[in-house]
């Protein structure tokens, strides 16, 4: 009997530390390469398809990062840091093709070929139907593969099948950085109408040379169309708004560990009646813009995006990056930026006409854009 009680006491003996070291293995798997190194042997012998460790290793560096639930914080393998590198000076990275999807649900339409591109060299026009890209059919249930596909920034050929009409071809196209036009400036009804496309150095200087030219003719004052501007260039976009400031504070940057950076004006060059045009897609320093400006002009149109967040492009010595949110975005009180963005003082909506054009053509031309007609008018 005394024999069979100390058995039971080893066996239980036994079993306690078997289990502690197991939880202690437990443990020290998260400091060390265990977990992973067993992971990558049972996947690369039993998953179904083929196993490619370096798209496991990514997988790795973007959960770390999309970990902290930032919208602007990522991680960035060599063909995105390109991408985020061209949209850092201004610039755009792709095929060139801005598309829609058709209201049959079968096909895609381009609404915008951008200047200088590849699309734009292979001779695709707006109106063109994608029915295939990289020969996977172009389908609500193909969605994701398609979004994919279509705006992939690897520099490796998209196949593009395009039906024009009773036309079909097929284009191939590889991604690139394209130059973009930051600003353009006509006068329309003896009001300057001023198109922010992007923000790049020097847009200030250039933007300041065509209202000096434009300035001889008599003009009755100025719209600002932010729509659809996007940058992180706050130097940049503090120099614009010099142009329409007096001195004092323009809008403020919070940075970690609540520092301030302060972005100052000196005196406006021009003093004269302006508008703003904004939209959901006037985003990041295109609402400190707005920000900056808001008591010196009339904002029309909808609310901004209220992307509070300025980030930078980290490169990292193997070729990949990140972006890293690095600041938020304050007006000159110091009042952060919101998520809600920045409502307008008049809001505008897009009328029936102008509703149906962009349902069915994608787009609404500069000639039919009722948001303008609307400013212009107030100035006469």
């Amino acid at each position: 009997m005394k024999k069979i009680r100390l058995w039971m006491v080893c066996i239980l003996i036994f079993g306690v530390a078997i289990i502690f070291i197991g939880k202690k293995e437990i443990i020290n798997a998260y400091f060390s390469t265990v977990k992973l190194q067993f992971l990558t042997n049972y996947t690369s012998k039993h998953y179904l398809y083929d196993f490619k460790e370096q798209t496991g290793m990514e997988g790795i560096y973007s959960g770390y990062l999309e970990g902290l639930n930032n919208s602007v914080t990522y991680y960035l393998n060599e063909d995105d840091l390109k991408a985020a590198r061209a949209q850092i000076k201004g610039n755009y990275y792709g095929t060139g093709l801005k598309l829609m999807w058709n209201l049959d649900g079968h096909s895609m339409m381009v609404t915008d070929v951008i200047k200088n591109s590849p699309a734009e060299r292979a001779d695709i026009q707006v109106g063109d139907c994608i029915t295939k890209i990289d020969g996977i059919k172009v389908l609500p249930s193909n969605e994701n593969d398609i979004i994919k596909k279509a705006f992939s920034n690897a520099s490796l050929p998209i196949l593009f099948t395009i039906e024009n009409g009773d036309e079909l071809k097929e284009v191939s196209l590889v991604p690139e950085e394209v130059s973009l036009e930051d600003v353009t400036l006509e006068l329309i009804d003896e009001v300057m109408y001023i198109k922010l496309n992007t923000i790049k150095e020097g847009t200030s200087a250039r933007l300041k040379e065509m209202i000096d030219e434009v300035s001889t003719n008599t003009y009755k004052g100025m719209i600002l169309d932010v729509r659809g501007l996007s940058t992180d260039n706050l130097e940049e976009v503090c120099k614009i708004s010099d142009l329409f400031l007096e001195s004092g504070i323009a809008f403020k940057e919070k940075s970690k560990e609540e520092h301030i950076r302060i972005f100052t004006t000196e005196d406006g060059a021009y003093d004269t009646r302006m508008a703003i045009l904004m939209n959901s897609s006037t985003l990041g320093g295109g609402e400190a813009l707005v920000l900056a400006l808001k008591e010196r002009a009339t904002l029309y149109g909808s609310d901004t995006g209220g992307l509070i967040y300025i980030r930078r492009i980290i490169s990292l010595e193997d070729g990949t990056g990140m972006s890293v949110a690095s600041g938020i975005i304050c007006d000159r009180y110091g009042k952060q930026l919101s998520e809600e963005g920045i409502t307008p003082d008049v809001t505008l909506y897009l009328d029936e006409e102008d509703q149906m054009n962009k349902l069915i053509n994608g787009y609404i031309s500069r000639d039919e854009d009722s948001y303008l007609e609307y400013v212009l008018e107030k100035f006469q």
